[in-house]
């Protein structure tokens, strides 16, 4: 039941996820670099339950875990 919001659109569109406090809401980049900086915001914010993935998209793929569009 995940969905995909652009940082874009949180920047501009706080009610993006402004019901989602209580949620784990993970932060997903290329390669974590901007993901980690995106989670840290969010925990900043309020969200206490902001995550990144380590590595990124490509440390997913490297150890060969499941991807699905």
């Amino acid at each position: 039941n995940a969905r995909n919001i652009a940082l874009e659109r949180l920047a501009k569109d706080d009610d993006a996820i402004n019901k989602q406090k209580n949620k784990i809401l993970l932060a997903v980049c290329g390669d974590g670099a901007s993901s980690g900086r995106v989670a840290g915001m969010l925990r900043k914010s309020g969200y206490e339950n902001a995550f990144s993935l380590k590595g990124g998209l490509a440390g997913w793929r490297a150890d060969n875990l499941p991807l699905v569009k």
